[in-house]
């Protein structure tokens, strides 16, 4: 990454709700209660979006899995090894978060939850399937 100088702009957010970067820079933040996190990466041919999510996980709470999950994804919870269906449904509700803040700024339209489906692996990789509602494919 470039050297970033106390002369640098501060980094705060657009119109939508993004950091601002200094260009040839991605960033992506996110936080909750007190944690928060940053990543940040150079622009490259091969990189043009990062993004990052935070969640916790809590007791009690209402399942948020028929508002943000397809019916495949219902259907195929419970094959991640070592994680709860509960965790899982929040698992990928975050990496939905990060698909969104990575694709935003390449697409400039907003991603419904139900128009991205999620299969975590094991490894800790994921695929990732897009299939937004203007029939445009990522």
């Amino acid at each position: 990454l470039p050297a970033v100088s106390a002369d640098d702009a501060a980094i705060l957010k657009d119109e939508h709700g993004r950091p601002t970067m200094p260009k040839g820079v991605l960033g992506s933040i996110t936080h909750k209660k007190k944690t928060g996190v940053a990543l940040v990466s150079s622009a490259s041919t091969r990189r043009r979006g990062v993004g990052v999510d935070l969640e916790q996980t809590c007791t009690g709470r209402r399942s948020i899995a028929r508002r943000i999950l397809t019916e495949g994804e219902i259907l195929n919870l419970g094959c991640v090894e070592g994680v709860t269906k509960e965790e899982e449904v929040l698992l990928r509700f975050s990496l939905k978060e990060s698909v969104y803040k990575a694709m935003h700024p390449l697409l400039n339209q907003y991603i419904g939850f139900k128009e991205a489906e999620i299969i975590p692996h094991t490894n800790g990789t994921a695929t990732v399937y897009i299939n937004l509602k203007n029939g445009a494919h990522a």
